[in-house]
């Protein structure tokens, strides 16, 4: 199993026709997306994000789509919302809070109930929240892997059912 990273600039130029470096982080190579006989295709990166723009006109979504033909750019795969992790302090402090305002009688939203029985699975499991996401993880590296057609080892069979049954009972917090 393994996780795709995003590409250097340097990396994605010099996997391109005619590459040439014109500063620090800016290269410039021939368009993937169309016949290119000298360089049009401006990439550079920045704040660890790379940045292109093809001055013959082609559009983005035309030339990432030629980068991912060559293996140079991640294949799309579906946005899902983005999370971050909640540390225990934090589950702690709102598991606190939550209980004090059931017992003010002060109105909770859905939201804050289903948080709130989250952390609770996790304050009162044997593993640490970061154990948890790493079964979680795998779990979805494993499910995505099968789906693909890939042969699995026994070992990784077992984990398997191990990790999912953990994950299943515990849940995964986050941060909504």
């Amino acid at each position: 199993m393994r996780i795709v990273h995003q590409l250097s600039a340097e990396q994605i130029a010099y996997g391109l026709e005619m590459p040439r470096q014109l500063a620090r982080g800016q290269y410039q190579a021939c368009c993937p997306a169309h016949t290119d006989k000298s360089p049009s295709l401006s990439i550079t990166e920045k704040a660890g994000k790379v940045l292109l723009y093809c001055f013959s006109g082609c559009t983005q979504t035309e030339v990432i789509e030629a980068l991912v033909s060559r293996g140079l750019w991640p294949k799309k795969s579906k946005k899902a919302k983005v999370h971050t992790l909640v540390d225990r302090l934090e589950m702690e402090s709102f598991c606190a809070a939550h209980v004090y305002n059931l017992r003010k009688q002060i109105p909770t939203s859905t939201k804050h109930q289903r948080l709130y029985r989250q952390y609770q699975r996790v304050l009162c499991s044997p593993f640490t929240p970061g154990e948890l996401i790493e079964m979680n993880l795998f779990c979805m590296l494993y499910q995505a892997d099968t789906r693909k057609g890939k042969t699995s080892t026994p070992d990784d069979d077992e984990k398997f059912l191990a990790f999912s049954r953990v994950v299943y009972d515990k849940g995964v917090p986050y941060d909504c």
